[in-house]
């Protein structure tokens, strides 16, 4: 008896991608890579170019002595009364 059954072989054709996913998915990375960098990796002082240092010094100096916490406040001066006018 001959094998008259009948064999279809079907070939599905599917879209495939042209790499524009791949190129924006790249393109994120490669952007949150950089925004990364500048806040986290950056340790140049934008202002002088200097490096981050690990101690810093600070100076304060006063402008003017301050007075004792428990002297009294000077008391205001007097002035003599004006002489009469026609004396």
């Amino acid at each position: 008896m001959p094998d008259n059954t009948n064999r279809s072989t079907y070939v599905r054709e599917t879209k495939t991608s042209s790499g524009a996913m791949a190129f924006i998915v790249g393109g994120l990375v490669v952007a949150v890579a950089v925004i990364g960098w500048f806040m986290f990796g950056n340790d140049v002082d934008v202002s002088t170019g200097a490096g981050d240092s690990t101690t810093t010094n600070v100076t304060i100096q006063p402008t003017a002595e301050a007075p004792a916490a428990d002297a009294p406040a000077p008391a205001p001066q007097e002035t003599a009364p004006a002489a009469p006018a026609g004396n």
